[in-house]
């Protein structure tokens, strides 16, 4: 009204001040905030002062930057119109009734709120925190071709290796953080890393401690045998990356993690299942063919004992 106007003023005011956030990580490094400024009169209630936003007088100044997030905050490159809301809203203090606004104990007044939304870009985040793991995780997966007997002591190191470049990589990225009481997407993305480390690990080493005294016995049995273990490799490298990347870690962006440990507990121990079954199919083949090879060798010895007593007996 106008008796508003000349008591407290019509004009442009600069107003200055450091605002604190509290943002949600979840999401990161492909997170999105909503940054919000709130101006409240504390000095005239809400019934003789109250904001009306206009949204047309609102924007960003183009020299405003944030490191980071500078393809999000406008419509377009150079707009000084910004990504924000603006709207009235009340604060009501102790005393206070909303549907009594007139009363003597009043103490509610306007509040003026402006957000300004801002997100992480996409190629950004792939390129600086996805990327890198995935790089050290490829020679994980070559792994898996190497020979489970001969080569135990290169995969072994490659899984190793990993493992530390892996470790490094993720404190280099939590340093930047702040502590927070839940897990990001790339503390799942890494954690779903050190799983699938651990299984390239777990399987080389019990595979080597399963068959490795096979493996000095006949060349012939030594090729089939290292045949089937690779075959096993293959498999394993394959399921493992199909749970862990495109099963479990999309179901825990949505779920919580305490229903995302047992399916990971379920799909390890029916891996486990599955290849102690086939290794014990591998050795009831192994031996059944040893078996036929050793009466192969004892009836060919018998006969050619039996050819000798009949060139005996005729000389």
């Amino acid at each position: 009204s106008l008796g508003t106007i000349q008591t407290h003023g019509l004009g442009v005011h600069k107003i200055s001040g450091t605002f604190f956030f509290s943002p949600d990580l979840r999401m990161y490094p492909f997170d999105a905030q909503v940054l919000e400024v709130v101006l409240e009169q504390i000095e005239t209630p809400m019934k003789e002062w109250t904001f009306v936003p206009e949204p047309s007088l609102n924007g960003l100044s183009t020299s405003v930057r944030f490191p980071g997030w500078v393809s999000s905050l406008r419509l377009d490159e150079g707009a000084d119109r910004a990504r924000c809301t603006v709207r009235a809203k009340s604060h009501i203090y102790p005393g206070a009734t909303v549907s009594n606004v007139d009363s003597i104990n009043n103490v509610t007044f306007s509040r003026f709120s402006y957000q300004l939304t801002v997100e992480r870009p996409v190629l950004q985040g792939i390129l600086t925190h996805i990327f890198p793991p995935i790089v050290v995780l490829m020679p994980i997966l070559y792994s898996y071709i190497l020979d489970p007997i001969q080569d135990i002591t290169v995969r072994l190191s490659l899984s190793s290796g990993a493992l530390v470049a892996v470790i490094l990589i993720y404190r280099g990225v939590a340093a930047a953080l702040p502590p927070l009481d839940y897990l990001t997407l790339f503390d799942k993305f890494i954690f779903c890393i050190y799983v699938s480390i651990s299984v390239a690990l777990f399987q080389a080493v019990s595979t080597y401690m399963e068959f490795h005294l096979e493996v000095s016995g006949d060349k012939g049995m030594q090729s089939q045998l290292r045949a089937e273990l690779l075959q096993l490799s293959y498999i394993t490298a394959q399921a493992s990356t199909l749970v862990i990347f495109f099963v479990v870690l999309p179901l825990w962006v949505w779920i919580d993690a305490y229903l995302v440990v047992p399916i990971l507990l379920i799909s390890f121990g029916a891996w486990l299942f599955w290849i102690r079954r086939r290794w014990a199919l591998l050795r009831t083949a192994l031996r059944l063919s040893q078996d036929e090879n050793g009466l192969s060798k004892r009836l060919v010895s018998q006969e050619s004992q039996e050819m000798m007593e009949i060139v005996h007996s005729q000389l």
